[in-house]
């Protein structure tokens, strides 16, 4: 009686999948951090310029609170810039 053992190996990856680090070892995610950043500061001002329309505008009623807002607002989009 003859027995066979199988062999199992890892498939070895393709050259199209392997993604290697740039050759001079530069791996910068500065532009996708820079676009999230963008993308984030401008809906929250937009959030902010709503609330500041629907609370002059609709219920003519300014709080202290909408004040902190918009200055927390103001700062975080000039600490940005």
């Amino acid at each position: 009686m003859s027995s066979t053992t199988a062999t199992l190996a890892a498939p070895s990856p393709s050259a199209s999948s392997v993604r290697l680090p740039p050759p001079d070892g530069d791996v910068s995610k500065g532009p996708i951090i820079l676009a999230v950043t963008i993308v984030s500061t401008s809906l929250a001002l937009i959030a902010v310029g709503l609330r500041m329309f629907v609370r002059t505008v609709i219920t003519r009623g300014v709080g202290w609170d909408d004040y902190a807002i918009l200055g927390a607002a103001v700062s975080k989009t000039a600490l940005f810039w």
